[in-house]
């Protein structure tokens, strides 16, 4: 049974935010990426309920108090087969993620191994990636 709305719905940001929310508190990475779009967009937030629990925040959607953003990738590392979720675009919302290490440094056997892990998983969940990135560090692991 797929979590996703039929036909691959994709929704816009303002509609998203047009209704009761329950988020990350304005501390966390999610709620700084939905903060700037919506300051971005000149549309004001006002969550009713605020939580650094993914677990509180699924329980609350459960219970129809409202909706929530949240990524892909945690929706669907929890229990979520009794809840949907749809592609927020108009705009987009993305975030950066890095690897940093030393330059010109050993990567022992485990760190290269996490690294391909990392890439594979990437791949597989068909994240958009800067494809000179990837080739970086695919290289750094030879």
């Amino acid at each position: 049974m797929s979590n996703r709305c039929d036909g691959e719905e994709k929704v816009s940001f303002s509609s998203v935010v047009d209704g009761p929310l329950i988020l990350f508190p304005n501390m966390h990475q999610c709620r700084k990426i939905l903060d700037k779009t919506s300051f971005d967009i000149g549309i004001q937030m006002e969550p009713v309920v605020e939580t650094s629990s993914i677990q509180s925040i699924l329980n609350l959607v459960r219970s129809g108090l409202g909706r929530s953003i949240v990524s892909r990738t945690l929706f669907e590392f929890y229990d979520t087969k009794d809840l949907f979720y749809q592609h927020i675009e108009k705009p987009m919302l993305t975030s950066d993620v890095s690897i940093v290490m030393k330059k010109n440094g050993f990567i022992n056997f485990a760190a290269r191994q996490y690294i391909k892990l990392l890439v594979s998983e990437i791949e597989k969940l068909h994240f958009r990636t800067d494809q000179a990135a990837m080739y970086s560090l695919s290289r750094s692991i030879l």
